[in-house]
């Protein structure tokens, strides 16, 4: 099964005081009226990024996999680590890197995981070929870079890696996020596949090429991505739309529901910081919520108790991902 469906489809997480539960095999009650219990909480937290990282892959995978893959993206470059959630279709595992330095937490994950090939996100200005060189002796097919010449022509070879290379994914969607900034992309990234960047005012040819005549779901307001933007990358496409709120919270927040109601309900939430993107870039991918290091925004509490999930799996430490109290505003 692949990663990408089992993180966001299958048994992971979820976090509040307590949440509604709709009845089985209905979609979540939003008006909060159905029986209320506590979801299992599970923390995921390293002393840095990557060990982060590596305890979500250990959580996510605690057997081996000699047939699947691993991608490894620079813990400090996040277009590109966000770029790597397209992979989720087909890799088993994020793992982060230095640019010229893999550090001994990774390395160990990947001897673990004995994957059959390894794919490095990224130019050599973000991972160095040095790194590649050493990761190449740890999978049976070695290790490949997948790079453009800038975050929107990277993203793009990602996503023709996924989509359009041997195993041409039917597609009817595809999320289309800004690539000037983290928190959009990371939570977009769950809704469908695949995910694009573009500037705020600037559609790169990039981004219209690997578009595919897709129905686009812009993430985030006209702040983000404008309407001109949305309305030129409509040409040739279905359909468009936006989820958007007054902040990243409550994007989020609007994300998580409508993945909900494409898929009748979520039985894992994440929650990660949506004031620093080191330990959430391992949660691409998953149906996301945000969360601050002094208390979790109302648009999150609201979210989760609406979506009722059985679990909530926290990325991160308490100082920089809280659950443990609501924000008065």
């Amino acid at each position: 099964m692949r990663a990408g469906r089992r993180i966001i489809g299958a048994a992971i997480g979820m976090v509040a005081a307590c949440a509604v539960v709709a009845p089985a095999g209905a979609a979540p009650d939003t008006r909060a009226e159905a029986a209320t219990t506590s979801p299992q909480i599970v923390r995921l937290a390293g002393q840095d990024r990557y060990e982060t990282a590596v305890k979500v892959s250990s959580y996510l995978n605690p057997a081996p996999i000699p047939d699947d893959e691993v991608t490894i993206v620079n813990g400090t470059a996040w277009p590109d680590a966000l770029a790597a959630a397209n992979r989720y279709q087909t890799s088993r595992a994020v793992l982060l890197v230095q640019r010229n330095r893999v550090p001994e937490v990774t390395l160990r994950e990947i001897k673990r995981l004995t994957p059959r090939r390894i794919v490095v996100i990224g130019g050599t200005g973000v991972i160095d070929s040095s790194v590649v060189r050493l990761l190449n002796p740890y999978a049976p097919d070695g290790a490949h870079r997948i790079a453009g010449s800038d975050r929107y022509k990277t993203t793009a070879g990602v996503v023709d890696s996924v989509f359009w290379g041997e195993e041409m994914m039917p597609l009817d969607h595809m999320v289309l996020a800004t690539g000037e900034d983290w928190p959009d992309a990371l939570t977009g990234a769950g809704l469908v596949p695949p995910l694009l960047l573009a500037g705020r005012d600037t559609l790169p040819w990039a981004t219209i090429d690997a578009a595919r005549g897709q129905t686009v779901i812009a993430v985030g307001g006209t702040g983000a991505i404008s309407d001109g933007v949305l309305n030129n990358i409509y040409l040739g496409n279905r359909d468009r739309t936006r989820i958007g709120g007054q902040d990243r919270y409550a994007t989020a927040a609007k994300v998580a529901a409508a993945i909900a109601s494409r898929r009748g309900g979520v039985q894992a939430l994440w929650y990660a910081s949506g004031e620093n993107y080191s330990d959430a870039l391992a949660a691409a991918g998953a149906v996301v919520l945000l969360t601050r290091a002094d208390c979790v925004p109302r648009a999150t509490d609201q979210a989760t108790r609406n979506l009722g999930p059985e679990r909530i799996i926290v990325v991160g430490g308490p100082s920089v991902a809280n659950t443990s109290r609501v924000c008065r505003s």
